[in-house]
């Protein structure tokens, strides 16, 4: 009986031992099953934190890309107002030049004929002052041929110096009015001016001879003044 119960009590204790065995196992699997539940939960507040924090920066990204974008559209749309802006102008200015050149090529083209036309009117001038001084030349040769020419010398000598003051003015007239239409600008186109020639030298007729008692001795011959000499 005595080994019976001892027997009884080994296989007793035994068993105790191995509860306390497995209860110590099953605590420490517990807390090895707490400390990873608790790797989890901070891995997964980790990961929620930067999830969250991805998400505020993704936002952020997407906010300033929206801006980008309405700022560059806002750009564009500005630089293509100036550029139509600027080719308004630049047509603008380009039709202004056209009709100002229209303008200078019909200033010029009046200015063109109104010295064609002091042109004809000095030379018609010209010719007709030649004309009046070789019409005088040869009067003035008739008179020296003559025995007593003084007298009518000097009616003539006048005569020509008058002939000779109205061409003077007439051609300073003619350049004046050449020179003013060349300086000044032409709006309108100007009318010719056509100047009148000086009226022919009214010649006096010769004196009828007088009987000559002797044969008069010739006098000297006067000193007429040349025509085309300026002052």
């Amino acid at each position: 009986m005595t080994e019976k119960k001892s027997s009884r009590d080994d296989a007793v204790q035994e068993a105790i031992t191995k509860a306390l065995d497995a209860a110590a196992a099953a605590t420490d699997a517990a807390h090895e099953t707490e400390a990873v539940l608790l790797a989890r939960s901070d891995a997964a507040k980790s990961m929620e934190r930067v999830a969250r924090r991805s998400g505020w920066m993704a936002l952020a990204a997407g906010g300033a890309s929206v801006a980008v974008l309405v700022l560059g559209g806002l750009l564009v749309l500005r630089s293509v107002a100036d550029l139509r802006e600027a080719g308004e102008v630049q047509a603008a200015a380009a039709a202004a030049f056209v009709e100002r050149l229209a303008e200078m090529n019909g200033a010029l083209d009046r200015l063109d004929l109104a010295i064609a036309g002091l042109e004809a009117e000095n030379t018609a001038l010209q010719e007709s002052v030649s004309a009046q001084v070789a019409k005088l030349d040869a009067q003035l040769e008739q008179m020296l041929a003559k025995p007593d020419p003084s007298e009518e010398a000097v009616g003539l000598a006048e005569q020509i110096d008058k002939l000779r003051t109205d061409m003077i003015e007439a051609l300073a007239e003619t350049q004046m009015r050449l020179s003013e239409r060349i300086a000044a600008p032409v709006a309108k186109p100007a009318p010719v001016i056509v100047h009148e020639a000086p009226a022919p030298v009214a010649v006096p007729k010769p004196a009828p001879k007088p009987a000559p008692k002797s044969k008069p001795r010739p006098a000297a011959a006067v000193q007429v003044p040349n025509p085309f000499k300026y002052p």
